[in-house]
């Protein structure tokens, strides 16, 4: 638009000094300013596509932070943040949730018998198994090694055991034949359940999972220890 309007000025009947003055510096300042201005208006726009990039990789180095690399669940850290969240919703509802701990039985054997591979492969399918066997609004997780968890919101005590214990049935039940190796892999898993309490911290109710969980262990394993029966 501005340049149309010194073109039309220009063609005016105006003396030729003001017309020299115009061609000679007012136009091409003012070309030069738009060119600056296109070049400034890229930058802008290149900036904030970067920024935009920035934010999506940081997004995913946080989440990636909290998965699991092996098993691609929630690790330690993302199984923090989802119970923090369980707890701010059961305290917000007046409701209660179940935790299951559970540890794979005598797991260095298996990375000394087959390898760590082998072991790796074990890891994920007991992933599977508890994908399998819990519902859309529960929550699994890797807590490092071989130990899982369970969250189980809006359910009973014994529900909570019974699916505890459906896992473990299924995880004992089945043998896996590993290849170049006669006799088959077979997996057995110790696990403790707690139900949460109003008004603990997270680390209560981990601790009573936990102490379930190791009088599972020392009760003979392949087993399922609650809280009450402590």
């Amino acid at each position: 638009v501005i340049n149309k309007e010194v073109n039309f000025i220009v063609q005016q009947d105006l003396p030729i000094e003001i017309i020299n003055r115009l061609e000679s510096v007012v136009i091409p300042t003012l070309q030069s300013f738009f060119t600056d201005t296109d070049k400034l208006q890229n930058s802008l726009t290149e900036s904030v596509t970067e920024v935009q990039q920035l934010k999506n990789e940081l997004k995913q180095a946080h989440e990636l932070a909290k998965t699991d690399e092996l098993t691609n669940i929630p690790n330690r850290r993302g199984f923090n943040q989802i119970m923090e969240q369980v707890i701010a919703k059961a305290l917000h509802q007046q409701t209660s949730f179940a935790l299951i701990i559970l540890d794979l039985d005598f797991f260095k054997t298996v990375n000394d018998t087959y390898g760590h591979l082998i072991g790796d492969s074990t890891l994920r399918y007991v992933e599977r198994i508890l994908a399998t066997e819990t519902k859309g609004r529960d929550y699994i997780a890797r807590l490092g090694g071989e130990e899982f968890a369970v969250l189980l919101p809006d359910i009973d005590y014994s529900s909570a055991l019974k699916v505890a214990n459906n896992i473990r049935l299924k995880i004992s039940s089945k043998t896996l034949q590993v290849k170049n190796y006669a006799n088959p892999l077979k997996l057995t898993v110790s696990g403790g359940v707690a139900m949460y309490q109003m008004n603990e911290d997270m680390e209560q109710i981990i601790q009573r999972a936990d102490k379930a969980l190791y009088h599972a262990k020392n009760h003979g394993r392949n087993r399922i220890c609650g809280e009450e029966s402590l």
